[in-house]
């Protein structure tokens, strides 16, 4: 009966070692990864809430090209809920900037905003929705688009084209597009 107590007993001050020795410590910094986000800015192709998914981007201007922005719609059907340009500096001669939606990055097909601009002016020209009677933008813009100029079938673009005075079209600033799925 002794030899069975101290075997009991060994194993017990055994087990409680082992614990002890695997145990954490009091300063232990247990992190579990959650899958939240952890701020207000997000770097996903798109935002989904209750399956209405909004697709946005924003692109700096590209220089010596009358093309100077070009944003692919998603690869469903959407709808251009917001689309624009911001030039700090619009170019060395005077120009019309053109927001247009094509199906090349290289082409302003189907104009849906227009402004003429100074050379070296500022300016934000913009597209979107206002109310169920069509496309509408600010500052007495030039606007020839309809309710279906909006409807991007998947993959086209919207455009940022500049065309005007000879010279090089070298813009600074940056252009964006929001796009809800169908």
């Amino acid at each position: 009966m002794n030899n069975k107590f101290i075997s009991v007993a060994l194993i017990a001050i055994l087990v409680i070692a082992i614990g002890a020795y695997t145990f954490p410590k009091g300063n232990t910094i247990v992190e579990r990864v959650v899958g939240a986000v952890t701020g207000p800015d997000s770097f996903f192709d798109y935002v989904a809430n209750n399956d209405l998914q909004k697709f946005g981007q924003t692109k700096p201007l590209t220089t010596a090209t009358t093309t100077v922005c070009a944003i692919k719609s998603p690869t469903a059907t959407s709808t251009l809920s917001l689309g624009g340009v911001k030039l700090i500096v619009s170019s060395t001669t005077a120009s019309v900037v053109t927001i247009a939606k094509a199906t090349t990055a290289f082409a302003t097909t189907t104009r849906l905003s227009r402004a003429s601009v100074a050379a070296g002016a500022q300016i934000t020209l913009t597209v979107f929705v206002a109310s169920t009677t069509g496309v509408y933008g600010s500052l007495g813009q030039i606007h020839t688009a309809d309710e279906t100029d909006i409807i991007f079938a998947p993959n086209t673009f919207m455009v940022v084209g500049m065309e005007g005075n000879i010279g090089t079209f070298s813009p600074t600033g940056s252009c964006s597009a929001e796009f809800v799925r169908i």
